[in-house]
């Protein structure tokens, strides 16, 4: 490490110890800060009753700041050092009241866009989760996070099917430009998928279960090769931003190459039945207490959709459909059970098993796999109790979302008590989970477990804007089922929901709720309430249309 003054503060420069992946460069990190604590004398004691002013400025620059996995030859730490002096030196111009108001400019751009009323705690709750979960990423450089984001080592930093399934929905409602960039992250490392597939036998893309810098498997248990509905959640994640955004040019150039390698991957996974099912082997879904199974009703689900994926977007980029990729998805086995009308979790599951998490249930949502409403019903009561009560939290937001989509399909004696229950597990979802004064989130009950454990904030909030907001995106609109307050407040705010480039607010009281188009792209939409289909009205811009409170509504594409 190498140390230099200037009369604007110290520098250092150096690189990390070790690179990822053997034979190839180490990253070069340039920091630099003001020299000392206060008034240019330091360390300092503050006594009981006195008070001190002091500032701390710095300014960091990596070689990978701009997200690429093999940006060899690095720059030149020198350059490094320097970006670093400017953008100090350019801090210590400013005041600390014009500090204080770009940070909150900046602060207010990642937050302010659900607002709770009627209820403090849970309006702290909310801000928090989405403080933790914004945290660590950014639309401008192409990045993942982890389990416990940037300040933690928990879970080595390493991504997982975490930020796809239970982080990155919240960005795609609410920040799609983080949405994107999180995805560009998966995309930089095709080729390492792409090898990681040929290891195993396999074609296509094969992500690694754990991935950091490189895109290699950096699992500290190398060989966990089973939990591969990773690769259904990460396709899954690339056509909603494709059907949210309606970028095609985006899908062109970069998100059908991952759907296609990922239903390749799953085509060569499959095995043929003698009857022309098809079956996967060997393979882990969400709950973790079973591995080595055979068709989990999870995987092969998320498994179609995938092939679906790849077959149906085609067209959309100009290529031949594969007509392999439908018959698959077509013909795999879904496990299910007539006599008891439910999903088991898997080929050869014996009722009464516990399981870890959310599994099954997450069939309905968020992978909205087409059932009638008893079968629902009767997979969220029978694995309500079968999971572990010990599971993670954001277990409880899919029983809560669960409940509360059959709860809104219409007014009677039953739902209202699966209403109830949706509440009671949304409570549990964040309760004993978000803790402290700043309300930091937890692994496990009570404290324990991974610290900042932004995977739960995730599934708490898409608990908030999916659950009781309503939002659902699906293949041609934006979907709004009955929006309403969360539990014990009085209204519930969803600013800046984006779709085909929109940006809309909802608004829902007790006893109605409203959408307003805040800011209009050349893509125009209109609105149908579900009681009174293709009966649309243009949303215009700054024009509030209103519903009552238990209607549901659509948005499209203005025809």
């Amino acid at each position: 490490m190498d140390i230099m003054k200037t009369n604007n503060g110290t520098c250092w420069t150096g690189t990390t110890k070790v690179s990822e992946v053997p034979n190839t460069g180490r990253t070069t990190v340039g920091y630099c800060q003001t020299h000392d604590l206060l008034n240019g004398v330091g360390p300092f004691t503050v006594l009981p009753g006195e008070n001190k002013l002091t500032t701390l400025l710095s300014a960091r620059y990596t070689s990978i700041d701009d997200g690429n996995p093999t940006p060899y030859p690095y720059p030149n730490p020198s350059d490094l050092i320097q970006a670093a002096m400017n953008d100090l030196s350019d801090a210590q111009g400013m005041s600390a009241e014009q500090l204080f108001e770009e940070h909150l400019d900046a602060v207010a751009e990642l937050q302010n866009r659900i607002e709770v009323t009627g209820n403090d705690e849970l309006a702290r709750v909310v801000n928090a989760s989405l403080y933790a979960m914004n945290a660590g990423v950014s639309a401008t450089v192409n990045y993942s996070t982890s389990p416990g984001g940037l300040p933690t080592n928990a879970y080595n930093g390493h991504a997982f099917w975490d930020v796809e399934t239970w982080m990155w929905p919240t960005w795609l409602a609410f920040f799609p430009d983080i949405a994107k960039s999180v995805l560009e992250y998966r995309y930089l490392r095709r080729d390492p998928a792409k090898q990681n597939a040929m290891l195993h036998n396999f074609s296509g893309l094969m992500f690694p279960w754990e991935s950091a810098f490189s895109g290699v498997e950096v699992d500290p248990a190398q060989g966990t090769t089973t939990e591969e509905h990773l690769q259904g959640d990460i396709a899954f994640a690339f056509r909603q931003y494709y059907e949210a955004t309606g970028d095609v040019t985006w899908l062109k150039t970069t998100g059908f190459e991952v759907i296609e390698g990922i239903a390749t991957f799953w085509a060569s996974k499959a095995v043929r039945n003698a009857n022309g099912t098809y079956s996967i082997p060997n393979i882990m879904g969400p709950d973790e207490y079973h591995g080595g199974v055979t068709d989990s009703a999870y995987c092969n689900v998320i498994a179609r959709f995938s092939l679906y994926a790849a077959y149906e977007l085609a067209s959309v980029v100009g290529q031949t459909q594969n007509s392999t990729f439908k018959e698959i998805g077509d013909n795999l086995l879904i496990p299910y059970d007539k006599n008891f009308d439910y999903h088991p979790e898997f080929a050869g599951y014996t009722r009464g098993t516990k399981v870890k998490q959310a599994d099954t249930i997450m069939l309905g949502y968020p992978l909205l796999y087409k059932m009638n409403k008893r079968t629902r019903i009767n997979d969220l009561e029978y694995y309500e109790n079968v999971t572990d009560e010990n599971g993670p939290a954001m277990t409880w937001s899919m029983f809560c979302i669960g409940y509360l989509d059959i709860a809104k399909t219409e007014p009677n004696e039953f739902n209202q008590e699966l209403s109830d229950k949706a509440a009671s597990f949304f409570t549990r979802g964040y309760a004993n989970n978000a803790i402290g004064p700043y309300r930091v989130w937890h692994e496990v009950v009570g404290g324990g477990g991974a610290p900042n454990f932004i995977t739960g904030a995730g599934g708490f909030m898409q608990s908030v804007w999916a659950g009781y907001g309503g939002i659902r995106f699906s293949s041609s609109a934006l979907e709004l089922k009955a929006p309403q307050p969360l539990p014990n407040s009085t209204k519930l705010v969803l600013r800046n929901v984006q779709y085909l480039g929109n940006k809309l607010t909802i608004e829902a009281d007790e006893h109605y709720w409203s959408v307003v188009l805040m800011h209009a792209s050349t893509t125009k939409l209109q609105i149908a309430s579900d009681s009174k289909p293709g009966k649309f009205s243009p949303l215009v811009l700054d024009s509030m249309v209103e519903f009552q409170s238990g209607e549901s509504a659509s948005i499209t594409r203005l025809t």
